[in-house]
């Protein structure tokens, strides 16, 4: 759940956040250097949806695993 939040809602909004990215309707220029990530930051290439729901999905396996050797 946690991957697709970041990937559906919380990456289209980091040119409103970061002064450096372009935004969707303006093209990167030399003051706004970075290209926005866009819906699924597909932008980026079609594997970063694929790798970054594969990295949550580690990152939360490996945490659970912590969590059930600890108890």
């Amino acid at each position: 759940m946690h991957g697709l939040f970041l990937l559906v809602s919380a990456l289209p909004l980091l040119p409103f956040i970061h002064p450096r990215m372009a935004s969707e309707y303006h093209g990167a220029t030399v003051k706004w250097q970075l290209e926005p990530p866009g819906f699924l930051a597909l932008n980026y290439g079609y594997g970063t949806p694929l790798t970054t729901l594969l990295a949550q999905i580690v990152y939360g396996a490996v945490l659970g695993g912590f969590l059930q050797v600890t108890q």
